[in-house]
């Protein structure tokens, strides 16, 4: 179907007085609102903005409204008008598969990836669970080649085994508990019954449970935070945009069980062994290459949002026009399904002693494949009583220290002939960082570590420990329903205690690192609009 949209408009006249520069006449022209798109054969919807410099400083630009949008207003738009439309909807309380063409929901983006796969949206997103499943088999990426790497048509055809290592729980059990609930939410759906109905063991027995399509509205995810990323523009080996990143961050859900906060909305995901704290805190996140023409205005229009009211119709609206451009099929049309996604990450859990990162890609046979985890070495090179201390990965480190310092490094697949890239991240009850005890220089240790999924959501970063709020492991923590997600001190810069974050370096205790990662993204994107 194709629609017409609005366009979400915003002028800036702005005059120079002395060395800053000073807004005298925003004039905001939301039209009747960006409708909804059911495909990408239609044009995405675009913001103008007229050149001239805005912001005097990077900190000037608001985390909360360019870089990282949390706001419930936002990631809770469930409710709409003509103009401003819902955009979000929560599976428990839903009962339309309608409800899957809102902007920001899951199901939404499972329709957009599949639209040009020849695949429904169902079979698209059944499989890719299945896969995830079979952990036996995870395809290979290749070495690094030219710039901008394009992950659906460079992809190695050829599936290598993973590697057997601990955790031995049968931790990837989870995507068969997500696909075995979103699939009886959609029957009891189907069936025009409650997922409450004290019949619902009857109405939907497992035999027809394991035949029923997926509805898309009921696809078990609660959006956290839509995330800007122009800091992940400079270094591009795994598909990065020239503008950088745009991300959605999920928690997974129970789509068969309410909170117990009266909302009617869905509570989070236990793991199969009943893990029922962090258990809630299981992740994903979906990452798409912001490839522009002009990079430069691409940021601009993120920019625009800066000087608008959060809770508003035109910050919405202008916001689901960014956005749309991005992620709508046919953004990438050189890509697998024309599809600008970059991979699809999780961070779950079985019984909370080990949590497991994976990754996936739109592969050339056009569905979801499990692959590599970048710039992770496997979990076995490192030191651990477990481990074989197999001295590989020291000495690749010592081997390109300076890649490593400057953080321009690629962790390949292959070194010296052994498999040096990990097949998943794991995090040992977040106690986890990179040792290399054959590493001298504790800076290229800290450097290799830190850009790790399993050191950066670990030990490394302070998280499990010293984070804002006790929990551990996320960087975006799962929420209630109209709660706003909690971020780590690695992201917000501020400790527990109120005060800049700094923790003992894990490889020298001698060693203070601090973090603030929202500074370093307001600076990064107001260099790509004024340097």
């Amino acid at each position: 179907m194709r629609a017409t949209n609005q366009r979400c408009l915003r002028r800036v006249a702005a005059w120079r007085q002395g060395g800053s520069w000073v807004l005298i006449l925003p004039m905001l022209l939301a039209g009747a609102g960006c409708g909804d798109i059911e495909g990408a054969d239609v044009d995405p919807p675009d913001i103008a903005v007229q050149e001239g410099a805005v912001t005097a400083t990077p900190s000037a630009l608001n985390p909360d409204k360019v870089l990282l949008v949390r706001d419930v207003s936002v990631v809770d738009r469930d409710f709409g008008t003509a103009s401003d439309p819902a955009r979000t909807v929560d599976p428990c309380k839903s009962t339309s598969e309608a409800d899957a063409n809102r902007h920001w929901t899951f199901g939404y983006f499972m329709k957009q990836m599949a639209l040009k796969s020849g695949m429904s949206a169902s079979d698209f997103a059944a499989g890719w669970l299945i896969r995830w499943g079979v952990t036996s088999l995870v395809w290979a990426t290749p070495a690094p080649g030219t710039v901008p790497f394009n992950p659906s048509t460079t992809l190695n055809e050829v599936i290598d085994p993973e590697v057997a290592f601990q955790p031995t729980e049968g931790e990837d059990t989870v995507p068969g508990l997500i696909l075995h609930l979103w699939r009886k939410a959609s029957c009891m759906q189907a069936a025009g019954k409650d997922i409450e109905d004290p019949a619902v063991d009857s109405i939907c027995p497992p035999d027809r449970v394991a035949t029923t399509p997926l509805a898309m509205n009921k696809a078990p995810f609660r959006l956290l935070a839509i995330v800007n990323r122009p800091d992940l523009r400079n270094v591009r080996y795994f598909g990065e945009g020239n503008a950088g990143e745009l991300r959605f961050a999920f928690q997974i859900l129970n789509p068969m069980a309410r909170d117990l906060d009266g909302s009617g909305a869905c509570t989070g995901l236990d793991g199969p062994g009943g893990s029922a704290t962090e258990g809630q805190n299981q992740l994903l996140i979906l990452e798409y290459a912001a490839n522009k023409a002009d990079p430069k205005a691409y940021e601009r229009q993120w920019e625009a949002l800066n000087t608008l009211t959060l809770n508003s119709s035109t910050y919405r609206n202008q916001l689901q026009a960014i956005t749309d451009s991005v992620v709508n099929s046919g953004a990438a049309p050189s890509n697998v399904n024309q599809s600008a996604l970059i991979r699809v990450r999780t961070n779950t859990t079985v019984t909370n002693s080990t949590w497991v990162l994976r990754e996936f890609m739109i592969a050339t046979n056009k569905g979801l494949e499990p692959v590599e985890v970048k710039q992770t070495p496997l979990p076995q090179l490192n030191d651990h009583p477990e481990a074989s201390n197999n001295p590989l990965l020291s000495n690749w480190a010592n081997a390109n220290q300076m890649p490593i310092l400057n953080q321009t490094h690629l962790v390949p697949s292959m070194y010296q002939g052994q498999r040096l890239r990990g097949f998943k991240g794991e995090n040992s009850q977040f106690n986890t960082f990179w040792r290399m005890a054959g590493v001298s220089n504790n800076d290229v240790r800290h450097k290799l570590s830190l850009n790790t999924c399993s050191g950066c959501h670990g030990l490394e970063t302070g998280n499990g420990h010293f984070n804002n709020t006790g929990n551990a492991f996320a960087m975006i923590l799962a929420r209630h329903y109209r709660q706003r997600s909690v971020i780590s001190s690695f992201i917000s810069g501020v400790g527990k205690d109120g005060q800049p974050y700094q923790i003992s370096d894990p490889g020298n205790n001698n060693v203070k690192r601090s973090f603030n990662e929202l500074k370093v993204r307001q600076t990064e994107m107001w260099n790509l609009i004024y340097r």
